[in-house]
């Protein structure tokens, strides 16, 4: 397997070849000369054309083979049927790298897949790197290193800079977009890369080298696909150990999306509840723009990182002031009220506004400098976390020196001052003048707060997280055995199911299974009315669907209609093995989910119990196994919370015992991740002070 740090010669190349070079000056080949030269690249430069033009200021070799010494990377730009060839005397050479731009591969027609699987296996058996295809290139300011062609690098040179932020996108066009948005906000990018099909250097690879680069503080992903979970998750963890905020806006989250990803990059991406509960699961902040992106990276870049979740914000506009409290309760932020200290401080300084939080300072024409000594004071007193100095229009002649004033007291204040400039063009120099001296602001008033939030919840992520240290220690290995000697049917019956969860110590309504009418009526006696009865059968996997319950049944003569309805009803759609009679038992319902992913491993989820999971889509997902905190944390994050916290006089629920719960399933799918793939429990019911399962699903390896 070839190591990350291999990749060194594909990023921080010190030659270059450029096959298919030129003069037309349109094409990418030439387009990537102009750039090398105009950044400055300081290594050597080669072309590859067999009708050798000339050009000035390198030189024109007709073959790669003919090249004096192997160069580190090689551009490839020419058509898509060229490539295999060009690869093949890349190897020969032993040249360490190669970027492929062209298109027309595996996101374009089945000769193009097969294309690209020739490159592929070209380069595993030469042990070469390959970007792409289908890659708009690496732009790598710190290095001098520029090989793309995109449209952001015609800019003035001074205007691509290097800076805190390493971004990977699967998605060239909108690599230009980030590069451009950054320029305009005079900041820079450490270096950018483009993965593009991914036939060999993919973006799990690209974000282990970004995570190691020393001058990228945060990493930025335009996400389409994960392709390896297992690296994915790797280098996600040691983002986190090296204090490296992972900001991702995954893309083709829609239909209509994953139908243009194919036609892009070949890659059909997963659900989104999936992604999401991954992040969530490795500190990740996902965002929903490439606007977002650019924003919350350098405000994480450049902000410390507050302690709590208590905020001051300081504006002088009243309307302003309301939309932020009502944002900040929304992103879990505390607005602390004002103390009799800080309300006499302030009291000189207010004209018509009130000493609430957040404060509005109300009209700023007459004595701006109230401003930023309201600021100050904010900064002093220890019920703040951090400060949010909101500048919305004001006389443009205050300026330059409201913002001098912001600056001093962000490297003089313990706590992180952002600012929320809504101050319009009139004083578009104060803004400039604040991103110029890396100071964290927001131009977005919807997002600010949820940024601030964001940052908050990473450094809350990075302190408690505990991977789950009590696995499972019950050995339960001869009993999944003797479950998978029941042919065809890799799923368990529920009866089986329920037998299999058992055994690892989690609780199931009463029930016993039946074949005949007088045995299901026995059953009924001694578990004693009202009952359900089911059908029990490993060919069912939803029974609402084929009708194959009757719940709440209050006597004997109920029980009969019932049996005679599912037996006539079933008989010949699915492959019987008795009925289930168990105790009805109604209450508040959840349901727990576990299963061994493609491409993840294994996976716990909970959400709203019984059909209305399907219909709300209410449900948390995480990387299996989980601890307590975490359980409870999804708990939390449900949309029917408030059932189980007793909603219309409904008795509240255990949510201590439904946490431990879930942490039980969460291990068992990843210590019998060889044996099982999948637990559905469906629903766990809440009655009587007790959580016990209802529904029991088990699909086995």
């Amino acid at each position: 397997m070839k190591k990350t740090q291999e990749l060194s010669r594909l990023f921080e190349p010190r030659s270059v070849a450029i096959v298919g070079i030129s003069t037309d000056k349109t094409k990418h080949g030439p387009r990537v000369l102009s750039f090398l030269k105009k950044y400055r690249f300081k290594g050597k430069i080669w072309g590859i054309n067999p009708k050798k033009p000339k050009i000035s200021g390198i030189k024109i070799f007709s073959s790669l083979l003919e090249l004096p010494v192997p160069p580190d990377t090689i551009i490839v730009a020419t058509p898509p049927e060229t490539t295999p060839e060009i690869i093949k005397d890349a190897v020969k050479i032993k040249a360490g790298s190669a970027i492929l731009f062209s298109g027309g591969f595996s996101e374009n027609s089945p000769k193009g897949r097969k294309l690209e699987k020739k490159i592929k296996k070209i380069s595993l058996d030469g042990n070469i790197r390959v970007l792409g295809p289908n890659s708009a290139g690496i732009i790598n300011r710190s290095s001098h290193t520029v090989l793309s062609f995109l449209t952001c690098l015609e800019r003035p040179s001074k205007e691509i800079r290097t800076g805190p932020i390493g971004l990977i996108t699967q998605s060239g066009g909108t690599g230009s977009f980030f590069h451009n948005t950054v320029a305009e906000r005079e900041d820079g990018i450490a270096i950018s890369i483009s993965t593009g099909n991914e036939c060999d250097v993919t973006m799990e690879e690209s974000l282990g080298y970004l995570v190691a680069h020393p001058k990228v503080k945060v990493i930025a992903l335009v996400l389409e696909t994960i392709r390896d979970g297992e690296k994915f998750i790797k280098y996600a963890k040691k983002a986190l150990k090296a204090k490296k905020p992972i900001i991702v806006c995954k893309i083709g989250s829609s239909k209509s999306a994953k139908r243009v990803m194919r036609s892009h990059t070949g890659a059909i991406s997963d659900k989104t509840e999936t992604y999401k509960g991954v992040f969530q699961s490795l500190g990740i902040t996902e965002v929903s723009s490439p606007q977002e992106l650019v924003e919350i990276s350098y405000l994480f870049a450049y902000s410390p990182i507050p302690k709590g979740n208590s905020i001051g914000i300081v504006t002088h506009s009243g309307g302003t002031a309301v939309l932020l409290a009502d944002n900040a309760e929304k992103n879990g932020l505390s607005l602390p009220k004002l103390g009799k200290k800080i309300k006499s401080t302030l009291s000189k300084y207010l004209q018509f506004g009130g000493t609430e939080n957040p404060l509005d300072l109300g009209g700023i024409v007459t004595h701006p400098e109230r401003y930023t000594d309201v600021i100050s004071s904010f900064l002093k007193d220890k019920s703040f976390d951090i400060v949010l100095a909101v500048s919305s229009p004001h006389p443009p002649k205050h300026t330059i020196k409201r913002v001098k004033k912001i600056k001093e007291l962000t490297e003089n204040s313990k706590i992180p001052l952002w600012n929320l400039w809504i101050a319009g063009d009139q004083a578009r120099q104060g803004e400039k003048f604040l991103r110029k001296n890396k100071l964290p602001i927001s131009n977005n008033i919807t997002t600010v707060l949820q940024n601030v939030s964001n940052l908050i919840r990473y450094n809350h992520f990075r302190g408690s997280i505990k991977y789950n240290s009590n696995p499972i220690t019950k050995e339960i290995k001869p009993v999944i055995r003797k479950f998978t000697k029941m042919k065809p049917y890799r799923y368990l019956s529920e009866f089986d199911s329920k037998r299999l969860i058992q055994k690892f110590g989690i609780e199931t309504i009463q029930h016993e299974k039946g074949n005949t009418i007088s045995e299901i009526i026995s059953i009924a006696t001694k578990i004693r009315y009202p009952v359900t009865i089911k059908a029990n059968s490993s060919s069912i996997q939803h029974k609402t669907e084929l009708r194959a319950i009757s719940l709440d049944i209050r006597n004997e003569k109920e029980l009969r209609i019932a049996f005679n309805h599912l037996s006539k009803r079933l008989k010949t759609k699915i492959n019987l093995d008795g009925f289930i009679v168990e105790k009805y038992m109604p209450g508040t319902e959840v349901i727990i989910g576990a299963i061994k992913h493609n491409t993840f491993g294994s996976l716990i989820s909970v959400g709203s119990g019984g059909v209305l999971v399907e219909l709300t889509r209410d449900m948390q997902i995480r990387l299996a196994p989980i601890n307590q905190n975490t359980a409870i944390e999804m708990i939390r994050e449900l949309k029917g919370k408030k059932l189980l916290d007793g909603y219309r006089k409904r008795k509240k629920a255990n949510i201590q015992s439904l946490a431990k719960i879930i942490c039980k399933i969460s291990e068992i799918i990843h210590v019998y991740k060889d044996n099982i793939e999948e637990i559905e429990i469906n629903p766990l019911i809440f009655s009587n002070g007790r959580w016990r399962v209802a529904d029991c699903l088990v699909k086995l390896c």
